[in-house]
């Protein structure tokens, strides 16, 4: 797609690099894109993200971006999101990729499938926006194997969401192929849009200096009077559009544009072009107006609505006036307007009647159902229940197709168009609800503000509990009433799924707040009252929050004999099973399940979720010793966290890097990494996760050797009187804190808590629980060997920090109780363990001891797994089970041009030079058996 000029652009010329014609005042954004370009010369490509207000000359850039690209003859393609067309799923995508949809039977079959489901060129079932990024990726690198490609794409504020999500997965993988992304979008709008989410290199385009924007002046409008120049550089304001369309407007308009009527910019851009289009004939403006609001750019249709409008003849012959003024272009069928305020001026001028006459004329003209039905609702003048429900119906088919941000504003619509209050406040809850699963948490917290909300009290309070996740804020034990009683009315009114949401909502408050048993009884009990078996998911994962101290092990044994397969195991349902193992302490089990888990929400492009997913995995890793797989899931979590919505996700990401590098001994990395994550928990007071910051502090203290440090870090965390006080994170501190005890020489300290921590672990069968005691209970007991001989049991392999730490112990009781040959091989043992754990100062401490035997402790080996970043290490244990780069690629979901470069670079960092050597080292990688 050639990228066409709006008023305001600047036409980049021909000449020998084409920027070389320069943009007035924008040198360093075309340095920038140049040297983007140039990447593509060595095989790389990138992606630029440009922003900047209406007008600022995003669109020029891009313009310039094609023209330079076409003189390297690079292959162009491009999309231009419209606000009309957000709701309709992969229609940006359909636009971008129309060129190249004839080398898609060059996908292999997953992808291709994937692809044309999305894009309706086949009747195959949509698949999430990874798979779809995937395919979309495979087909760019396919088109730029002879000649590489520039993708532009513009308005991505009003691109629709599934594209966004797309291009975003796209634009994150282009650093190994010859592919270049440059995207622009109005900064002020881009609130959890998913390509401005992902950290991309960007440029904000600020106001024209005082030179540059007279001569941009100059260029359009040379025989401007000087006096008329001043006022026009005034009122600009160093805007580029302004620059180029207040002039113009002089001559056009009946009032004073220029005028101090304290009106804002772009509102006096869009009154200019009001008024142009007040002047036009009144067929024109009909056919302007069809155009304006309609959800596609076809010419026949607004001129078929225009017809039905004014009962006459209304062609786009009669739009040559505008074409004329530069308003609109007309080709092949399709009518665009020249610049989104042109569009956005129409709609303005257009009475609410006269839109909604508008709207019911493209119903009857429009042949697709799904448009037709939205500008069916769009033309209603008040409530309408037949076709709320509708919209609610298409909801439902969106969120199969994956299609999550047009599902819900389908069901904001239909909230809008019902009658009953209680339907209205049901609907909005549930978009709430997808809004925020999605990780569009902006979208959710403006539903929650709507200034025409259900009056129900319950439902408002509802929503303010909610508002306080999606902004960010803490959801304390103290919303559980609210929430159980939203539930017990929606389940009154026989809307199960949505009492299910927010018993859902009240469960994790309840865990993550430390809610007492009576907090959670009325929870337990309207769970109970629903009409869903006893074996539901979310029936076991309330139980298991509020029964665990008195039926856990039943719920666990309940747990492990539940069918994971079955038409109501879908994400979600896994989820809540995962969920509830977590709290049981079934570590092991959730690790597992969740790793299945993370694979589909991936392929399925449910962002939000699997950005929760992995923060947990990241920390779940940790407990288990995967390193790797921690860091792996903490780097995925960390870069899939939108930059709005609650901070606990991507915090607890950072959190468990930081407890990677305090295992490391990087304790000035870990110590920062802990600060900033404890600023941004207690500003939005989700006090029960300090326990992690100090488990941190607590571990880079161990790390060390200060003892003393480490104990008053990790006991603050089983003092209920301390702000960092979690008595369900404590299974996770066991260990650390009784390892600082009896290395401090103060075991005392810990024995009362220990004997709790046994008499808890019998009562709720927590194997998280029973293995921290089983492991500290040698060093606290009066018969160690007896103690030591009970620890050493299949169970233990399951937690290799665990078992590392308790043979360093043990190897270290034997060598003080002259039992030199004995401690020997043991701290040989723990010394290798903790070598593959990635643990040094253990792995050191093990050495010291050997010393202290006699013997000489081997170094630490010169090459391991851990000097290779998360992707490498993903990629290089895929390699070493026999996948081959296809394969991986399919995987991970990059492309096969990337896994190729990894593994080059991953070779050379291990000293391998094939993959059976490969294999051979990974093997020796427990983090990730």
């Amino acid at each position: 797609m050639v990228h066409k000029l709006r008023p305001g652009d600047q036409e980049p010329a021909g000449s020998s690099m084409v920027l070389c014609h320069r943009l007035i005042g924008r040198d360093v954004e075309l340095a920038r894109i140049e040297e983007l370009l140039r990447r593509t010369d060595s095989g790389g490509g990138g992606a630029l993200l440009l922003q900047g207000e209406p007008g600022a000359g995003k669109s020029a850039l891009l313009a310039a971006a094609t023209a330079a690209a076409s003189s390297r003859r690079m292959r162009v393609l491009g999309c231009v999101g419209a606000a009309t067309e957000t709701h309709l799923p992969y229609a940006g995508l359909q636009q971008a990729l129309r060129p190249v949809l004839p080398m898609v039977d060059q996908l292999r079959p997953a992808q291709r499938n994937a692809l044309g489901a999305a894009l309706g060129l086949t009747d195959g079932t949509v698949q999430g926006p990874f798979r779809v990024g995937l395919a979309t990726l495979e087909l760019l690198t396919w088109y730029a194997a002879e000649r590489p490609v520039l993708l532009t794409v513009d308005d991505i504020q009003w691109l629709d969401r599934s594209t966004c999500d797309v291009l975003a997965f796209v634009a994150r993988r282009l650093s190994h192929d010859p592919v270049v992304m440059i995207s622009a979008g109005r900064a002020q709008e881009l609130a959890d849009n998913p390509i401005a989410s992902i950290d991309l290199s960007s440029a904000r385009l600020g106001a024209l200096a005082e030179p540059d924007a007279a001569a941009l002046i100059r260029r359009h409008a040379a025989d401007l009077p000087g006096d008329v120049l001043r006022r026009v550089l005034s009122a600009s304001s160093g805007n580029p559009l302004a620059l180029v369309e207040l002039p113009k407007a002089l001559r056009h308009s009946s009032t004073e544009v220029l005028a101090g009527s304290g009106l804002p910019l772009t509102a006096r851009l869009e009154r200019a072009f009001g008024e142009q289009f007040d002047d036009l004939p009144a067929d024109a403006q009909a056919v302007l107006a069809a155009a304006a609001l309609n959800d596609g750019g076809s010419a026949a249709e607004a001129s078929e609505a225009a017809a039905r409008l004014t009962g006459m003849g209304a062609g786009v012959d009669t739009l040559a006036a505008a074409e004329t003024r530069g308003m609109v272009t007309i080709a092949n069928g399709r009518l665009s307007f020249r610049h989104p305020l042109v569009r956005s001026a129409i709609c303005q001028s257009v009475s609410p009647a006269r839109r909604r006459e508008v709207h019911a004329a493209l119903a009857d003209v429009v042949a697709d159902p799904v448009r037709r039905l939205w500008h069916r609702a769009d033309a209603s003048a008040g409530p309408d229940d037949g076709l709320a429900a509708e919209l609610e119906q298409l909801s439902t088919r969106l969120l199969q197709r994956g299609s999550p941000a047009t599902a819900a504003a389908a069901l904001e619509r239909a909230a809008g168009l019902s009658s009953a209050d209680s339907e209205r406040g049901r609907r909005l809850i549930i978009a709430v609800h997808i809004h925020s699963g999605s990780g569009a948490y902006e979208d959710a917290t403006r539903l929650t503000n709507l200034p025409q909300l259900p009056s129900d009290a319950l439902t408002r309070s509802y929503l303010r509990i909610v508002r306080q996740f999606t902004e960010g804020r803490w959801m304390s034990a103290e919303s559980i009433p609210t929430l159980v009683e939203a539930a017990r009315r929606f389940h009154a009114a026989g809307a199960t799924e949505a009492a299910m949401l927010a018993l859902l909502g009240a469960t994790t408050a309840g865990w993550w707040g430390d809610a007492s048993a009576e907090a959670c009884s009325p929870l337990l009990a309207i769970a109970q009252s629903l009409p869903v078996p006893a074996d539901h998911p979310a029936q076991i994962l309330v139980s298991a929050m509020a029964e665990q101290h008195e039926r856990g092990p039943e719920i666990l044994r309940q747990l492990r004999d539940l069918p994971l397969g079955g038409p109501d195991r879908g994400i979600h349902a896994l989820v809540e099973i995962g969920t509830a193992l977590g709290y049981l302490g079934a570590l092991p089990d959730y690790y597992r399940l969740m790793a299945t888990v993370a694979d589909s929400t991936r392929a399925d492009g449910q962002f939000a979720l699997l950005a929760m997913v992995q923060a947990m995995q990241s920390w779940v890793g940790l407990l288990l010793g995967r390193a790797g797989a921690a860091a792996a899931a903490a780097a995925e979590c960390r870069s899939l966290s939108p930059p709005s919505g609650p901070e606990r996700t991507s915090e607890l990401a950072r959190l468990a890097e930081a407890m990677l590098a305090a295992r490391r001994g990087e304790v000035d990395k870990a110590e920062s990494a802990a600060a900033v994550a404890e600023a941004a928990l207690l500003r939005a007071g989700a006090h029960p996760l300090l326990a992690l910051v100090q488990m941190v502090r607590g571990t880079a203290a161990l790390a060390t050797g200060e003892f003393e440090s480490a104990y008053a870090h990790l006991v603050r965390i089983f003092d209920p009187s301390d702000i960092a006080y979690n008595d369900r994170m404590k299974a996770y501190a066991v260990v650390e804190l009784v390892e600082s005890a009896t290395l401090a020489r103060c075991p005392e300290r810990v024995r009362d808590l220990h004997r709790q921590w046994a008499a808890e672990a019998e009562r709720t069968g927590s194997p998280h629980l029973t293995i921290g005691v089983a492991v500290t209970a040698p060093v606290l007991s009066a018969d160690p060997q007896t103690a030591f001989d009970a620890v050493f049991t299949d169970a233990l392999n399951q937690w290799p920090v665990h078992r590392a730490k308790v043979l360093l112990a043990y190897g270290r009781w034997l060598r003080r109780n002259r039992r030199i040959s004995e401690s020997r091989a043991t701290l040989r043992a723990a010394q290798d363990l903790f070598d593959a754990l990635e643990m040094p100062p253990w792995s050191e401490r093990a050495a010291q001891e050997l010393r202290a035997s006699g013997t000489q402790a081997r170094g630490r080996p010169a090459v391991t797994p851990g000097r290779l970043t998360p992707q490498e290490r993903q990629i290089a244990i895929l390699a070493a089970e026999g996948l081959t780069n296809a394969e991986i690629a399919e995987k991970l979901y990059l492309s096969f041009r990337t896994v190729r470069t990894h593994l080059y670079h991953i070779f050379p960092k291990l000293g391998v030079t094939s993959r059976t050597e490969l294999a051979t080292v990974m093997s020796a990688d427990v983090l990730d058996g």
